[in-house]
């Protein structure tokens, strides 16, 4: 309801503090509204800046508890503060105090409690769900769920206006009107359903969970008003021919009345009296049109007529966020104090009993609003809409942005939204004064709603039946802090306790869970462990229990430490692990095991674990954690590990099962400082998969995100990797940032580079040194435990001018064994082993090398490091994928938006063996890529590779394999498109290695279109823009394929070819193709197609830059049974004619078939077209070109 009230003056851009009233004056209620305004804005500012967002007391540490019942929740009696409103529930029993005598009172019942601190009553007990005192009609209109989930069960806050029809107590009976309103603060405990995103948690992100994101958007409505030129509305009218023509002073009400939905738009409503001409309704009739109502009218102006719009509603739909029902009035009879509708109301919203009485509780009521008949634009004169029209609801659309309506006597509005993805709300409403003396209206431009304004608070995440996870905050924070003094837990850990012997880890966690769960504080300093630290394991599961360090206690195992691991979790459901530092670890005693070494904690059979902000192994660690975090037996599901630091360890995350699975698993905002792997699971024989986010991380190992199983739906997003190039091993054969091989992976936006630290070479002239005067290149490696190497330095060149020796220095890695030294020949380019230097344990590790040439034997090993591997590793795909049913295919995988550097492997590869549908590479770029930028070595049907930058790939020499900017072994059915390809291979030096831009090697029906190749090397090499061979339609379209971006002076003479191509229909259109002159005068220098069927060559710029003349004359060679080459323009070096040869021409054309189809027109050639063996038609002659 609102208020009669003539202005909102409240402005805080003004920071007004008070209101002083000065003597003599007239009192004005906007005066007094606008003092009570400034008054509460200065407690809910304050209280906001002290306590955030939304915070509970701890004087009432029960405040919005939920805790699980049978069958639905209790809500704990105290009070919140949301956004500075204070939300306060009073429990029960309710007062049996209050209203009036006669009628008689209820029979006596229990009372509440006293509070002596605020001198009141208060509720001993919490309130069930469904007796919530603001939520009227929850039973039907919010049931508790029974089943599905996971929901967040979340506070709604608000302030609703009230006057005598929502209290009618607000009357004073020896006055029997009303006289002020109030303004109330009412909440709702709702549910939300957020199973749609995995691994929610208290902390989660709003933006990381779609449904409670789009439930707390503020709406986005926005109004402005003006005025429009209109006919006086009487002879009183005191400002015509001005904007506002009204004879009253009015205070405008804009609402909107229904949000707008997909096929329909919002709706608002107007009164011109803040809407505030409003009765209770008494009784409606049987056939649900005729109102009794408590009064008709004031006046003959503030009074209900017939044609009037009015809105019945009453709590119930007000409380549940919803509209009444707009009615036209055909009747109003002052006598019986009746009102006829237009249309009955629904039986269902508006109950009565047997004597067609509305329920008292309900507070039926019908306001008045002033819209009517048609409604014009600014103009006047173009109608929006008729509210006579017999199929019109009352209410009016709202109009496009720009587009303002009339609501009367020069009055307009217009709407807007902010943001413009943003929606209206049902009951955003707008004030604006309109005054009679100089005809002026309140200025709005683009202004947000004065209310409804929801204020959300989590209070807990329920899993039905009975786990609830506490989302609230207490105000002030609990102080943290080890031993008996201070500590908020239920039970209390110091180091001097526990390695003492008097009250242990382990007993401090048996207490808690034998008293159903609670939290287990531990205090700062070093825990020593002799066993391991059990949660759970046995018959009955561990619940509900937190472990909580404060100053970051460490647990460190003691020497004759031998069992599985320092802490772990089994058989266990909602236990939470944060701020615990894990040193050293243990070794893994059964055979089985995965992992050979300490592991710091096991999760095992459990579910609703969350370890949080704990570091696993630290510099200082004697020996390395072989893994931070080890999953096992058989079943995990909802993990959650953020914001931890993983550093001199092995493997952050591991498997240590034979059979394993993993579902809603997420690793956010953590670092992994690893020596093998962030994040492995590709042990097991058998492993499931679903719902597994990796996400924001930083890793820095020989390896990032390792999934290998079976399942759906992975997510690896906003990652930063720096992986290190390293030897292959028997568990690794990839080294890569992301290795998957789920359906329904997803990459996205995440930095991949190779990462490297620098190697200080120092030389002093020494005759006994093994350097002569020449340029020299140094780097080293390191040697794990497990026997891998890794590239561990950047290259280092220095200039020996004399005979000397070197002394290299580098910062040590803590998880070397120890190094080798590699080292250059005199001016040569292949490095070879110098030396090995032992793991110190210094910071930095130093290395004289007086190694002569001659000694240097054995090379560098390769290493490789790739960016992103999808796909599994099995048998070699057949070639026939539709006859092919031995394969399980994986399917919508998408690799988007990512960014890959200075890689020795391939930045996007697919293993041979891969079978995958429905595959999306897209908007991903690449610099300094050693191998292949894409390499798809499997099989794959709907393929898209879009929107792809590859700038300096397949950088490295390699004679052995062809090399591509894109490369795709078998496809059906692909779209490669829009990619941009520069600076592919070395640009100068005889490889002898094949480089292809973009290289299919067996398809059906493909399509390229619309992609950039430019600088494609090396400058002596066979190698390709386009290649491809398709069996089907092949359509090369749009593309610009240059040999370079400017064409030297003096080209090279590679076998290079814009295009080569090979299908059944081929088509070839709307491209640039340009080639150098080659070495073989005989072969075509930029496109050769041979198609089986057909082949279209049409408006495609062929270009043979040869200013050399090479011998060079054929730039497009075209073979199939029916050729169309028609306007292109193909352009080479003009060659004189050699007697008894063939006359020089820049087009080839080789039909097939007794009877040869082909048509030649259009074409703009440096030296004429050949039609083969048949020779060019002579009706096609003159329309072809030579120029």
């Amino acid at each position: 309801m609102s208020f009669d009230i003539s202005r909102v003056t409240f402005d805080p851009w003004k920071d007004f503090s008070s209101v002083v009233m000065q003597q003599g004056r007239v009192q004005l209620d906007s005066d007094w509204n606008e003092w009570l305004a400034e008054l509460a804005r200065r407690i809910r500012a304050g209280t906001y800046d002290c306590f955030g967002h939304a915070v509970y007391p701890s004087t009432t540490p029960n405040a919005f508890l939920i805790k699980p019942t049978a069958g639905s929740v209790s809500i704990g009696v105290g009070r919140m503060y949301v956004d500075g409103l204070l939300a306060e529930n009073h429990g029960l029993p309710v007062p049996q105090s209050g209203g009036w005598i006669p009628p008689n009172p209820p029979a006596p019942g229990a009372q509440p409690d006293w509070d002596p601190a605020l001198d009141e009553l208060v509720g001993a007990n919490p309130l069930d769900y469904l007796q919530q005192p603001y939520f009227p009609g929850i039973a039907t209109q919010a049931p508790f769920p029974t089943s599905g989930g996971p929901f967040m069960v979340y506070l709604d806050v608000w302030q609703r206006c009230l006057t005598f029809l929502e209290d009618p107590d607000l009357i004073e009976k020896a006055v029997s009107v009303d006289t002020t309103g109030r303004i109330q603060t009412v909440w709702q405990v709702r549910l939300l359903d957020v199973s749609k995103t995995s691994g929610v948690t208290c902390t989660t992100a709003d933006d990381d969970i779609t449904a409670w994101s789009a439930l707390i958007q503020p709406s986005a409505g926005r109004l402005s008003t003006g005025v429009v030129q209109s006919s006086p509305s009487g002879p009183c009218c005191l400002a015509p021919n001005t904007g506002f023509t009204g004879m009253e002073n009015q205070l405008y009400r804009v609402e909107i009345h229904e949000a707008a939905t997909s096929s329909t738009p919002a709706t608002f409503k107007w009164s011109r009296n803040n809407a505030s001409v409003a009765t209770p309704v008494m009784g409606i009739s049987q056939g649900g049109t005729v109102l009794t109502v408590q009064s008709t009218g004031r006046d003959n102006v503030l009074r209900f007529n017939a044609n009037d719009w009015v809105e019945i509603t009453d709590d119930w739909l007000e409380l549940n966020g919803q509209h009444g029902e707009l009615r036209q009035v055909l009747l109003v009879t002052d006598s019986n104090n009746t009102i006829k509708l237009s249309a009955a109301l629904p039986a269902a919203s508006f109950p009565v009993d047997a004597n067609n009485l509305t329920d008292p509780t309900r507070h039926t009521r019908v306001v008045k609003w002033d819209q009517s008949g048609k409604v014009f634009q600014s103009d006047g004169t173009t109608q929006w809409t008729d509210l006579d029209a017999s199929v019109s609801t009352g209410a009016i659309p709202v109009p496009s942005p720009g587009t303002a309506l009339i609501l009367e006597n020069g009055v307009t509005v217009s709407f807007d939204l902010n943001p413009g993805t943003g929606a209206f709300h049902v009951a955003d409403y707008w004030n604006f004064a309109a005054r009679t003396v100089d005809g002026t209206v309140e200025k709005l431009v683009e202004a947000p709603p004065l209310g409804i304004h929801h204020h959300y608070a989590r209070l807990s995440v329920l899993t039905l039946p009975d786990s609830a996870t506490d989302c609230r905050i207490e105000w002030p924070p609990q102080s943290g802090g080890g031993g008996e003094s201070g500590c908020d837990c239920q039970s209390c850990v110091t180091a001097d306790t526990h390695n003492g012997g008097s009250w242990t880890i382990q007993q401090a966690i048996d207490f808690v869970l034998g008293q159903g769960g609670g939290k287990v504080c531990l205090g700062p300093g070093v825990y020593n462990v002799a066993s391991t630290i059990n949660i759970g394991g046995g018959n009955a599961a561990a619940v509900n229990l937190a472990i909580e360090g404060h100053g970051l206690p460490t647990l460190v195992p003691t020497g004759q430490f031998e069992t599985n691991a320092i802490m772990r979790v089994q058989n266990a459901v909602d236990i939470d692990i944060d701020a615990i530092a894990f040193s050293g670890g243990a070794s893994f005693s059964d055979t089985g095991a995965f992992i050979s070494g300490p592991v710091a904690l096991v999760i095992a059979q459990s579910a609703y674990v969350r370890v949080e902000h704990c570091a696993f192994g630290t510099a200082a660690d004697q020996r390395q954690l072989s893994a931070g975090v080890a999953l096992a037996d058989t079943i995990i599901l909802n993990c959650t590990l953020r914001e931890n630091l993983f550093t001199n360890v092995d493997t952050g995350v591991a498997v240590h099962a034979e059979k394993l699975a993993v579902m809603q698993f997420l690793a956010e905002e953590n670092q992994f400082y690893c020596t093998n792997a962030a994040f492995n699971c590709s042990g097991p024989a058998s492993l499931l998969a679903s719902e597994v986010r990796f996400a924001k991380n930083f890793v820095q190992a020989a390896s990032g995100f390792t999934l290998i199983g079976t399942g759906l739906d992975v997510t690896v997003e906003s990652n930063t990797f720096q992986i290190t190039a390293a030897t292959a091993s028997d568990t690794a054969a990839y080294d890569a940032a992301v290795i998957c091989n789920i359906s329904q992976t997803r990459v996205l936006n995440n930095e991949i580079s190779r990462t490297t630290t620098d190697v200080s070479v120092n030389t002093s002239a020494n005759n006994k040194g093994g350097l002569t005067a020449a340029t020299y290149s140094w780097l080293v490696t390191a040697l794990l435990p497990s026997g891998r190497e890794v590239l561990l330095t950047a290259n280092a060149t220095v200039i020996v001018s004399s005979p000397s020796n070197a002394t290299l220095a580098w910062a040590a890695f803590s998880g070397a064994k120890s190094y080798k030294i590699y080292r250059t020949v005199a001016n040569g380019a292949v490095f070879l082993l110098a030396g090995t230097a032992p793991q110190t344990g210094g910071a930095t590790i130093s290395y004289d090398d007086t190694a002569a040439d001659s000694a240097l034997q054995n090379q560098l090993p390769a290493m490789q490091n790739d960016g992103i591997v999808i796909g599994s590793t099995g048998p070699t795909v057949s070639t026939n994928l539709a006859a092919d049913t031995t394969l399980t295919p994986i399917y919508g995988i998408q690799i988007v938006g990512n960014r890959l550097n200075a890689l020795a492997g391939t930045g996007i590869l697919s293993p041979t063996g891969s079978y995958m549908l429905a595959t999306l590479i897209a908007q991903n770029q690449m610099s300094s890529i050693g191998g292949d930028g894409i390499l798809l070595s499997g099989a794959y049907i709907d393929l898209d590779i879009v929107q792809n930058s590859l700038l300096s790939v397949a950088q490295l020499p390699n004679d052995s394999k062809q090399i591509a900017g894109i490369q795709v072994r078998a496809t059906l059915d692909a779209n490669i498109s829009e990619n941009r390809i520069a600076q592919l291979g070395p640009q100068t030096g005889d490889t002898g290695a094949s480089r292809r831009a973009i290289y299919v090697l067996l398809g059906m029906d493909v399509r390229i279109a619309g992609n950039q190749v430019t600088d494609a090397g090396p400058s002596v090499s066979p190698s390709r823009g386009i290649m491809c061979s398709v069996l089907g339609r092949l359509d090369v379209t749009d593309n610009n394929v240059r040999r370079a971006t400017a064409p030297p002076a003096t080209p090279d003479k590679s076998a290079w070819l814009a295009l080569l191509a090979t299908g059944d229909v081929v088509s070839v259109q709307d491209n640039l193709f340009e080639s150098y002159g080659g070495a073989t005068p005989s072969f075509p220098g930029t496109v050769v197609i041979a198609s089986i069927q057909t082949c279209t060559f049409s408006d495609n710029q062929c270009f043979l830059d040869d200013p050399n003349n090479s011998g060079l004359d054929l730039v497009v060679e075209i073979e199939a049974l029916s050729i169309i080459a028609m306007g292109n323009r193909v352009k080479g070096p003009a060659s004189g004619v050699v007697a008894n040869a063939p006359p020089p021409s820049m087009i080839l054309v080789v039909p097939g078939g007794d009877k040869p189809a082909v048509t030649v027109i259009g074409n703009i050639t440096t030296m004429g077209i050949q039609v083969q063996p048949s020779g060019m038609p002579a009706a096609m002659a003159p329309l072809n070109i030579t120029a």
